[in-house]
Order: C-alpha cells, then sequence, then structure tokens
C-alpha cells in the first residue's frame, strides 16, 4: 500500500489552529468521527479536546500508523476506534456531531460518505458539520486511490502511479506531486474527484445544506445545514471571515500555487539525494571491498618481503652470490652496443 500523505503535502492536522480548532471551539460537538487517521497528528488533537468536554472520538481507518489498543488504554472511552473502510464502519456510528473527512481522495468513496452521513442524519433529524480536506488542487477534479482494488470498476478511473504537475493535466513519469499515489490519467470530467462528488450530492440531497470553501493547505471544505438551530454565531461569523473576503482568498489561492511548487521542488530535491545516497552507499561498500583487497595484498607483500629476507640469509643463497655476481656483469656486457671495426 502507498504512502499516504506527510506533513510536507499539507495534512489537515496542520489546519488545526487557523481552521479545525475555531470550528470545534465555537460548535463544541459531543459526538466526532474522524475518516482517516494515518499517523494520528489530528488525532492527539480531537482526542484531547474530546477528553476536556467528556466527549467522544470515533476514528475510521483500515491501516493506522500506529497502535489504537494503546490509544484506547490511555484515553478509556473517548476514543472509539473502527480498523475498517469508511463505507463499512459510518452505519455503525449511531450518533454524530461533526465528521471529519480525510480518507481515500475520490469520487466514489467521498460520495457514498455523504451519503451515508445524510442517511444517518434523516433517521435522527440532526445533520452534522461536515469538513472535508482536498477540495481544491489536486484531489478537487482528478481521483486518487489508496488502494484501486476497493473501488468499483465501473467507478474507477484509469490510473497510474505518477505524480502530479499543476502546470499540466499529464501525470509526471518522474517526481511530480504525491508521486506514489495512483492518480486518474485525467481530471475533470463527471464523478472525478472529491469536489465533483461534494457537487453531486449536494445536487440530489433532499435536505437544506450549505457549502462553503476555506482556501489554503488543499482547502477545507464545510458542509452544514442551514435549517440547524444548533449553529453558534460565532461558527457562522467564523465561516464568513474565512469566505467572504474575495480578494484575501484570491491573495491565499496565489499563495497556495506557491507553496504547491515548493512542495514539488522539495520533493524533487529529496529525489535527488535519494539517487546520490544510493551511489554514495554503493561507492562505500567498494570502497571498504577495496581496503580489504589492499589489507590482503600488503599481508602477502609482506609475507613474500619475510621469505626473500629468510632466503637472503641461507648457505646456498651466499654460495651461488658469485654466480649471480658474473651473470649480471655478463648480462650488462651483451646489452651493450657492438663496436665496428673502420
Amino acid at each position: 500500500m502507498p504512502q499516504k500523505k506527510s506533513h510536507i503535502y499539507g495534512t489537515f492536522s496542520t489546519l488545526w489552529h487557523s481552521v479545525l480548532f475555531p470550528i470545534l471551539d465555537a460548535l463544541q460537538p459531543k459526538t466526532i468521527v474522524e475518516i482517516g487517521s494515518d499517523q494520528g497528528h489530528l488525532t492527539r488533537r480531537l482526542l484531547s479536546f474530546c477528553q476536556k468536554r467528556s466527549g467522544a472520538l470515533h476514528v475510521i481507518d483500515p491501516d493506522p500508523k500506529y497502535n489504537p489498543l494503546d490509544w484506547q488504554r490511555d484515553r478509556g472511552s473517548t476514543l472509539h476506534f473502527h480498523r475498517a473502510k469508511s463505507l463499512d464502519a459510518l452505519p455503525r456510528i449511531p450518533q454524530y456531531d461533526l465528521v471529519l473527512i480525510d480518507g481515500d481522495h475520490n469520487w466514489y468513496t467521498v460520495f457514498h460518505e455523504l451519503k451515508l452521513i445524510e442517511k444517518q442524519a434523516l433517521r435522527q433529524k440532526n445533520f452534522p458539520v461536515i469538513l472535508l480536506h482536498d477540495v481544491t488542487w489536486p484531489y478537487d477534479r482528478r481521483d486518487a486511490y489508496y488502494n484501486p482494488a476497493d473501488i468499483p470498476e465501473e467507478h474507477r478511473k484509469p490510473y497510474e502511479r505518477k505524480g502530479l504537475d499543476p502546470q499540466t493535466d499529464v501525470l509526471q513519469p518522474y517526481g511530480g506531486f504525491n508521486r506514489r499515489m495512483c492518480h486518474a490519467l485525467a481530471s475533470n470530467g463527471s464523478r472525478n474527484g472529491v469536489l465533483s462528488a461534494i457537487e453531486d450530492f449536494l445536487r440530489q440531497t433532499t435536505v437544506n445544506l450549505r457549502f462553503l470553501s476555506i482556501p489554503g493547505i488543499h482547502g477545507t471544505g464545510v458542509i452544514f445545514s442551514e435549517d440547524a438551530c444548533s449553529h453558534t454565531k460565532e461558527f457562522l461569523s467564523f465561516l464568513h471571515a474565512m469566505t467572504g473576503n474575495t480578494p484575501l482568498n484570491n491573495h491565499l489561492r496565489e499563495i497556495e500555487k506557491q507553496r504547491v511548487n515548493m512542495v514539488i521542488a522539495h520533493e524533487e530535491l529529496q529525489r535527488h539525494m535519494n539517487t546520490l545516497k544510493t551511489t554514495t552507499d554503493v561507492l562505500r561498500s567498494e570502497c571498504t571491498d577495496l581496503r580489504a583487497r589492499l589489507r590482503q595484498i600488503q599481508h602477502e607483500h609482506d609475507a613474500l618481503l619475510h621469505l626473500i629476507q629468510h632466503m637472503e640469509h641461507t648457505r646456498s643463497w651466499r654460495l651461488t652470490a658469485p654466480l649471480r655476481i658474473t651473470e649480471q656483469k655478463l648480462n650488462s656486457y651483451l646489452s651493450k652496443p657492438a663496436r665496428h671495426c673502420c
């Protein structure tokens, strides 16, 4: 399974202070659902929030990068972990006030997550606030798959495990953004990407819902019921402040473009560094082998030198010394050019 997003890509947890906590603090939800926990950076913050308010946190992730049992022992009844896919786990949770979606970033998964939330909300007559990550580039209009086999074939786009570039729709054969992920070959088109799933859901739902997009760090989408009376003035004021200033939002989108370009440059440098490290490791290994060979040659040299020194002190060597001297003189004489008489 490919690696999930690290902080360099801009994870949901990096938005805690600027977006997530202000919303949670305004709403004071009692039961929160987090879809996609990965290494648990955001989960820790959500757990702390829920513990201080005697709330409950349901975490859904089929492949967490930590041991949930250790966390559950420390947090008692606050943490309810579901090691399962979101579409299997959501129906098991009876009630929730707020849902954070940052799991599998494709149309099929997100659309059906929203449908399951809607079904539960109609049963409870209380639609939760939904926060979704990656509602802007790169996954607003392009599917990504952690495990393509999880998506029914009729909903799965042709894909390759290659990186992305905001300047072109073509997948990058080398480098690019999030190159370890499986990406749809093309963006746009029907039923493609997180934002497309949200728009399709909003078109067919019977609930009076509103959607707002907060720019920055791949975008945060907020879905909430306009009929709900539980939304505080602070919550609505915060959303207006974050989405109502068009010049500022345009400025944030330009900053986001630069940030993405820096992430891609960082990844390219990291790729080159990994290549250099591999080359360096090979050279170090060869150097170690050459040192070992040099020690072996030195050992053989010392052994031969010792043998020669021993031979020079033998009786036979001393007795044959005149013969060697005569041989040297004869060779010297024969090597001289012959003289011709006039």
